[in-house]
């Protein structure tokens, strides 16, 4: 042996000596997305080389103490991007590091975390690129404080075991079982050596085939607990501490392990860090194996000691320069790191500042070749950059591999590869885990092989005892893989997933492709396809998978996917041995109809005319919503006649649609009370107003005198409301260019009067939009103006006096703001408000109390498009509000997921067009139970666009109001539906209002989603008068038409609520053709009313709803259920609530 060892040695000061020269690195830190790390500039621990994703490039992890560390995918040319947070990986609470290693066997890396409190976590690899957290299932529960983790098989019967060592508590071994379960062995292997302990690696000291463990340890004052142990396998799975008659005992502080030959002279030596504890040197220890299980201490001689006030943290080994002798890397805080170039001879020279390695304060290390040119680069975390280190490679050849068992664990973890060539002799082992809480060449072993081409002989002696030897091999400079008992092999090309396309949206069935596999051994592949499916509103998971799969195409029955889910697929390639997966995962939304809003073939206006508005109100009555579309440029307007089969007639005669202008705004409202629609319109550049009423017949009267269309002004907007609760419908316009704005109350006999007293009847700003919402819920509708500096709020005091607010962001952000939409989008039973601006939209939520709280981080509010609208719709009828914005560019769709966040839809042209949108608003224009949508363009040519509504497959309900002591168009009414979807009960909240959105306006009739729910529990209309009208148990996919004078009547909120349960006499009685029955509950629940003939039979249900605390009232009208006549007689009704029940007796004559 020392013959061979001798010769060795002359060559490779030989080749060491031209390699100490030329080896420099490359700072390619730009590379990692992004650089900087989270926390403070000492939190992060450990780093971490490993192949998680499986397709053939080294991908890094680094964490960090007091905030998230980060995963960095590599991609290749496309450098490094953190998915942590991407793929919901929660490592714990204060991290130091992490190892991974396959305990399942299943060809795909696992996580354990090493983590400050209890318990660290162990996380399986789904195969998809996301992972599941298993501790319980697995049976793993760390002490506190795990700071340093290693894998590796110590019992030798095929299955990876775990060593967590800890800084408070004992060390622990879990015993790999089955593949998925451990067992905590600590005790009666006797491996806990309490406390202290940092960094750990598995290495076979004494050469017997079973793996031992070092482990460093650190205490800043107390050096008796510094003491660094020295685990012997003993081969009964039991342990003894060695570590002081070996001579690797020493009590300085440390943190760093590594276990290689570094002299090839055939055994493990063992490296470890220190750091500087005064009176203890931060000299690092380099042990030479005597080969009798004692160690010498050759630190200093061979060059790797450092300074004594050194300190060291992580470490690694590898061949940098390839020239046959392994080489150590070792980071330094707050020193610069070293790099010892193995001489050859026994000793190493710090080559770091001539390689082009900067001062870097970074405790955390890894290395691993990251870009697969062959030669290994180095990666360290800290503040305020984390570095990537291209090693600039040389001449020298190299080999590297990978392992696979077959009777052993998958990736060889354990197994010793012993390579010659010429007059090299290397060996190395396949190690998950070293260091200092962290982990280096992704278990993969790498040769330098210097200036020789062929390798004499290979023995890998494998765990459990396999020997295989290979000869002669003249295929380097790449890497292979070792089969245990077998041959040499190599894992199938890298490919990518091709369709369907990162964030598309299907339907139907999905058909996925995806590149062909290269096999560089010409093995026949087969696929396997791995699929986490996201629901979308709840988060719950659906996982599936496919495999044997010889085509690079794959349909994926739409029986196996499920509605409103996000699917993260991936896909591998196998020869039967290796696996490659694809470089990429991708997302797919799978919605049952894809393209939620698809555009109409109908025909809206002239491509050559520019439109700002557009306003649904059925103003013939004919139970279909029409559409008016103001234009620009003193074009005149359009009208369309919907015609109940799909279609539109455009009305090409009289004033409404002749009458030229420069318009913007139009409010439908019933301005007369004779329950037709009218119409107002606003026009800019100082032009009068217009204002339309209708004659009954489905035509207008323009009207000619009075204020309200002779005032001139630079009108944007205008929006119907009854401010004084009079019953009459009042008008508020918006005017830009510094104008003063307008308030027109309407005097019950035809006419308006502008309003000057007051602040709202006075101010001038540039308004742009307005919207009212009784967003305090006191009954009486304020006022919302979107301005180009600061925002009006106007709130109703009652009486027809408003004040001004004047503290909150919503009225103190200065932005270009555009309009306004209220809507409860968070169903907590008060409207939120959207506003638009020239930049980034703002969404302010409703507190409850009469304030807002600006929302942000969500995707409505994330991005600067130059929006022009926006308002709130249930679009997917699943009961909450969504969100529609037109913009310069792309509009946008944002589905509401339920607890408070939105999914950006992004299929189809509506949100792809391009064009300059304006104007937009909602209707359900060919009653299929969802709301169909206009938008008008403001682009010359564009064309403004009808999109259909193509269903979700949930259910709806469309409420149609109609007031009778208030306005007849139920403006400023208030609903709210009570209803369980999707397992959870809530309320819905919905105004009737005479403007959506910039210069638009949404239909009158109310639609509300109710996702899988077939029927509401209640329903129940504010309406403007203070009345309340109460609808219980109502059937889904139905539309109501509810009167205001109908079903019940509740005293003002503020009345007293009855002390107890009770059931009135009705009145009158006898009666004829019409009683009232009244009653009071004393709290909330569901209430019934019933009527009964004298036989017992029941003839009506008057009351069947969820109501809340209060008297009420109900009116029988002498008719059954099938609304027939019944005859004279005695009749009882029945009060029924929470299990009580109290009974009166009637008389009815015809």
């Amino acid at each position: 042996m020392k013959l061979f060892y001798y010769r060795t040695l002359i060559v490779g000061l030989l080749l060491s000596w031209a390699s100490l020269q030329a080896q420099t690195f490359t700072d390619m830190s730009q590379l990692l997305q992004p650089g900087y790390p989270l926390g403070t500039k000492t939190g992060q621990r450990g780093a971490s080389a490993a192949d998680y994703n499986n397709d053939g490039l080294v991908d890094l992890y680094h964490s960090n103490f007091d905030s998230p560390g980060r995963l960095y995918l590599n991609q290749g040319a496309d450098g490094f991007r953190d998915v942590l947070a991407e793929i919901d990986l929660d490592e714990g609470t204060n991290m130091w590091g992490a190892a991974f290693g396959d305990y399942d066997n299943d060809g795909y890396f696992d996580i354990i975390f090493e983590d400050l409190s209890a318990p660290s976590k162990l996380y399986r690899n789904n195969r998809n690129g996301t992972f599941t957290e298993v501790n319980a299932v697995a049976n793993v529960a760390v002490n506190t404080l795990a700071q340093g983790a290693a894998w590796d098989d110590y019992n030798l019967d095929g299955k990876l075991d775990l060593f967590v060592v800890n800084d408070v508590g004992p060390n622990q071994l879990f015993k790999n079982l089955d593949f998925q379960t451990f067992t905590d062995i600590s005790i009666s292997a006797n491996v806990q050596t309490f406390g202290n302990s940092y960094g750990v690696s598995w290495g076979d000291i004494n050469g017997d085939g079973y793996p031992d463990a070092y482990i460093a340890t650190c205490h800043p004052n107390d050096p008796l607990r510094s003491i660094n142990h020295l685990l012997l396998n003993n081969g009964d799975e039991t342990f003894t501490n060695i570590g002081q008659a070996a001579g690797v005992a020493d009590s300085l502080a440390g943190w760093g392990v590594l276990i290689f030959d570094y002299d090839q002279d055939g055994d493990d030596d063992i490296f470890s860090t220190n750091s500087y504890h005064a009176p203890r040197p931060g000299y690092n220890r380099l042990y030479r194996n005597e080969g009798n299980n004692t160690f010498s201490n050759v630190s200093v001689s061979a060059g790797v000691a450092g300074g004594m006030q050194e300190n060291s943290y992580g470490c690694s080994v590898a061949d940098f320069d390839n020239d046959g002798w392994l080489d150590i890397y070792i980071t330094n805080v707050p020193q610069r790191d070293r790099l010892y170039h193995n001489n050859g001879d026994g000793t190493f020279t710090d080559i770091a500042v001539s390689a082009g390695i900067a001062v870097n304060s970074h405790r955390a290390g890894a290395v691993a070749d990251l870009n697969n040119d062959g030669w290994i680069d180095i990666f360290t975390a800290g503040t305020p950059t984390n570095k990537v280190l291209f090693n600039d490679g040389g001449s020298n050849h190299w080999i590297r591999f990978r392992c696979r068992g077959i009777n052993n664990n998958i990736d060889g973890v354990g197994a010793r590869i012993e390579l010659y060539a010429d007059t090299l002799r290397q060996a190395q082992v396949i190690r998950a885990g070293d260091s200092f809480c962290s982990q280096n060449h992704s278990l993969t072993a790498h040769f330098g092989l210097g200036q020789f081409t062929v390798i004499d002989s290979l023995i890998v002696r494998w765990p459990g005892g396999q020997v295989d030897k290979h000869y002669a091999l003249t295929e380097i400079d790449r890497q292979v893989t070792l089969v245990e008992g077998g041959g040499i092999n190599r894992r199938p090309g890298s490919f990518a997933l091709l369709a369907p396309a990162d964030g598309d949206t299907l339907s139907g069935s999905a058909q996925l492709s995806w590149e062909t596999a290269v096999d560089p051994d010409g093995e026949a592949l087969s696929y396997s396809i791995y699929i986490r499916g996201y629901d979308i509103w709840s988060g719950a998971l659906h996982d599936t998978a496919f495999s044997g799969i010889s085509a690079t195409t794959f349909e994926v029955n739409p029986a196996i996917l499920r509605d409103n889910y996000r699917y993260r697929w991936t896909v591998d390639a196998s020869d039967g041995l290796l696996r490659t997966a694809s470089f990429q995962a991708q997302e797919f939304i799978y919605q049952p109809y894809g393209n939620i809003l698809q555009l109409s073939t109908a025909n809206f206006g002239a491509a050559e005319i520019t439109s700002a508005g557009a306003s649904w109100g059925d103003y013939d009555r004919d139970g279909y919503p029409d559409l008016f579309v103001s234009n620009t440029g003193n074009a005149p307007n359009n009208l369309f006649r919907n015609n109940g089969d799909g279609s539109f007639q455009q009305i090409t005669a009289g004033a409404i649609v002749t009458d030229p202008g420069a318009s913007f705004g139009a409010s439908w409202g019933d301005a007369n009370d004779d329950g037709w629609l009218d119409l107002f319109v606003a026009n800019i550049n100082n032009q009068h107003n217009q204002f339309y009423l209708n004659n009954c017949d489905g035509t207008f009267t323009k009207v000619t005198s009075g204020e309200i269309v002779n005032d001139a002004g630079y009108s944007t907007a205008a929006s119907w409301s009854d401010y004084d609760r009079d019953g009459h419908l009042d008008l508020f316009v918006s005017n830009s260019a510094n104008g003063a704005n307008f308030l027109y109350h309407n005097n019950g006999d035809g006419s308006f009067s502008r309003v000057f007293n007051g602040v709202i009847g006075n101010e001038a700003a540039s308004s742009f939009g307005c919207s009212w919402g009784d967003y305090d819920n006191d009954g009486d509708p304020d006022l919302f103006v979107a301005n180009v500096a600061k925002n009006f709020l106007y709130r109703n005091d009652g009486n027809g006096n408003f004040a001004k607010l004047v503290t909150g962001a919503i009225v103190n952000d200065s932005e270009t703001s555009r309009s306004g939409s209220w809507g409860d989008y968070d169903n907590d039973g008060d409207l939120d408000l959207y506003v638009i601006n020239l930049g980034r939209n703002s969404l302010y939520e409703n507190n409850g109390n009469g304030s807002f709280s600006k929302v942000g981080g969500i995707a409505p509010v994330q991005y600067s498009r130059d929006s022009r609208s926006g308002h709130w719709a249930d679009y997917d009828n699943d009961g909450d509000l969504d969100l529609f914005v037109s913009n310069s560019g792309d509009n946008a769709l944002y589905l509401n997921n339920g607890d408070k966040t939105f999914l950006e839809f992004q299929a189809g042209f509506l949100v792809n067009d391009g064009t300059t949108a304006n104007g937009a608003a909602a209707a359900d224009y060919d009653r299929d139970g969802d709301l169909d949508l206009f938008v008008t363009s403001f682009e010359t040519g564009a064309g403004n666009y009808l999109f259909t509504n193509l269903g979700q497959g949930n259910h709806w309900l469309q409420v149609h109001c109609v007031g009778t002591v208030s306005n007849s168009s139920a403006i400023g009414a208030m609903l709210r539906l009570r209803s369980t979807i999707f397992g959870n009960s809530f309320w819905q909240l919905r105004e009737i209002s005479g403007q959506a959105s910039f210069a638009s306006q949404h239909e009158f009739t109310v639609t509300f989603g109710l996702g899988d729910a077939l029927s509401a529990d209640s329903l129940r209309v504010e309406w403007p008068s203070g009345r309340v009208s109460l609808l219980g148990n109502i059937a889904a996919n139905q539309r109501l038409t509810v009167r205001e004078d109908s079903t019940l009547f509740l005293p003002p909120a503020d009345a007293p609520l009855p002390e107890s349960f009770y059931l009135a006499q009705n009145y009158p009685n006898p009666f004829n053709p019409e009683t009232v029955i009244r009653y009071a509950i004393p709290r909330e629940g569901r209430v019934q009313i019933q009527i009964f003939d004298a036989s017992g039979r029941k003839v009506r249900t008057l009351l069947n709803t969820f109501a809340p605390a209060g008297s009420g009232q109900v009116r029988w009208n002498g008719r059954n259920d099938s609304d027939k006549l019944v005859s004279s007689g005695i009749y009882f009704y029945r009060l029924s609530f929470e299990g009580m029940t109290q009974n009166r007796k009637m008389l009815l004559l015809h």
